[in-house]
């Protein structure tokens, strides 16, 4: 009973299999692979990230627009070797 409720516990810490970590600030290089990868026609600020590993990465950027508008950019980041990072949607979220 003891060993299920410690694996129960732990489990509820870890990201699920498949889905998208938890938000959280951007560090340096989520700041710079965003600048690499997004030249869209909205100037757009990242403010915070979710990562979800695929074969390779998908980056999960939340952003800010000049006019207060707030959109979900995703850029994939492949696993070495297989290409550049590029982004793979954009869209405006409430």
């Amino acid at each position: 009973m003891v060993a299920i409720l410690a694996l129960t516990s732990c489990a509820a810490r870890e990201p699920m299999c498949g889905g998208y970590s938890e938000p959280r600030r951007l560090t340096s290089q989520d700041s710079q692979l965003f600048a690499d990868c997004y030249k869209g026609e909205t100037p757009l600020t990242p403010k915070r990230v979710a990562t979800q590993v695929v074969s390779g990465t998908n980056h999960a950027f939340t952003c800010k627009a000049a006019n207060g508008d707030k959109y979900r950019v995703v850029v994939y980041e492949p696993l070495p070797g297989q290409g550049n990072p590029k982004v793979s949607s954009v869209e405006k979220i409430e």
